[in-house]
């Protein structure tokens, strides 16, 4: 596995603390790898495949990019969560793509039965925020093709 540097990358955001960024080993399965800025803890996968290497570098990017820490009063409550979440994903992989990384190797086959399952319940709200976390990854195009069948007559 390349080592993973967690400090590196937040130190220009002050990120460093009292103590370091801890780093689990974790799989490149959709939803296993996270940054947890509250916790300084990154878990990615250990592989040296294309996947593994790109769950690496959009996790890292989180640390780079994503907001951490309060936000003013306000400011959110017009959005979920979950939507500020997905919309959070996507932002990450659009910013590898535009650094040039085949996002295309996040797709891990997820999709497939995610597209199913949230359109036969009728999650129209979790299909879209789910639509926009998987968006460049390879996996929007059968997670639509999914999503349209379930709901054909």
């Amino acid at each position: 596995m390349s080592h993973v540097y967690p400090e590196i990358v937040g130190a220009s955001r002050g990120l460093l603390g009292i103590r370091g960024w801890i780093v689990e080993v974790g799989s490149a399965r959709r939803g296993d790898a996270y940054c947890d800025f509250s916790r300084l803890a990154l878990r990615v996968p250990r592989g040296g495949g294309e996947a593994e290497r790109l769950v690496r570098a959009h996790e890292l990017m989180h640390l780079r990019i994503s907001p951490q820490g309060a936000v003013p009063q306000g400011l959110l409550d017009s959005s979920t969560g979950r939507a500020r979440e997905c919309a959070e994903e996507y932002r990450v992989n659009r910013a590898l793509r535009l650094l040039g990384a085949r996002t295309e190797a996040l797709q891990d086959g997820s999709e497939r039965e995610g597209g199913v399952l949230l359109a036969e319940a009728g999650d129209w709200a979790e299909t879209v925020c789910f639509y926009l976390a998987v968006r460049g990854t390879g996996g929007e195009t059968t997670y639509m093709r999914k999503v349209r069948r379930a709901r054909a007559p």
